[in-house]
């Protein structure tokens, strides 16, 4: 052994031992850092996913359709769908169906039940005039939207005195309203009720029904001059008893 070895061996086994646990402390150092690094960017990632799934959930709705729809049931839709879509979605109408009391273009709601009529079952409702479609809240009442108010629902065998008073009012009330001019919707109206109007045949009918089909719902009562046949004179005719 080397003299100055010999005579500095203590300081030299010291030495080789503080720079051993220099180089394991930074090898450990190093190796928490990592795991610090690969913890936190999993937290990231758990948390961004989370949020993507929570705003997945949040744009998404069911609705219960039924009646005369080729495929009823429960669906899920967009959040800013709308009726017309869901009734695609379930495979459309079946023959004899009427949408007349539909608005196809009104936004779908979660939990919303829509139930599409037959003609005749449409005229049976319409007919029905025992029962003011404001006092009670059921399910064969021409409804698209869900009840929003329990408290309304009545026993209608056993009417009370306020029941009748509320029932005369609205005879009165609609017997007011059939006075007044009826507006016909050109975005849900059959072609019996678009013949109904001031120099509309039913060739001029089938064409407004046709143009929606192919082009959408009408979005102002002004596109109606489009459909093929109908003019600024014809439009003049028909404005004050038309809406979308």
């Amino acid at each position: 052994m080397p003299p100055i070895i010999e005579k500095y061996w203590k300081e030299f086994i010291i030495a080789i031992l503080v720079i051993t646990i220099i180089i394991l402390g930074a090898l450990l150092f190093n190796r928490k850092e990592k795991i610090v690094e690969e913890s936190s960017s999993n937290e990231i990632s758990y948390l961004e996913n989370s949020e993507e799934q929570k705003e997945e959930v949040k744009t998404k709705m069911k609705v219960d359709i039924k009646g005369a729809i080729a495929k009823p049931g429960v669906y899920e839709l967009d959040s800013n769908s709308v009726v017309n879509d869901v009734i695609k979605l379930a495979g459309g109408l079946k023959k004899g169906a009427d949408t007349s009391n539909i608005n196809l273009s009104k936004e779908l709601e979660n939990e919303m039940v829509i139930k599409v009529f037959t003609a005749s079952e449409l005229k049976k409702q319409t007919k029905a005039k025992e029962i003011a479609p404001n006092d009670i809240c059921q399910e064969n009442t021409i409804i698209i939207d869900k009840c929003n108010d329990s408290s309304i629902i009545k026993d209608v065998n056993t009417p009370n005195s306020n029941d009748v008073t509320q029932n005369t009012e609205t005879k009165d009330n609609n017997k007011e309203e059939n006075n007044l001019p009826k507006l016909i919707s050109i975005n849900t109206a059959t072609v019996e009720e678009l013949t109904s109007l001031s120099g509309i045949g039913e060739s001029k009918a089938l064409n407004i029904v046709k143009y929606r089909e192919e082009h959408g719902l009408f979005k102002a009562t002004e596109e109606i001059m489009n459909v093929s046949g109908i003019g600024e004179a014809a439009y003049q005719k028909i404005k004050e008893n038309i809406t979308i």
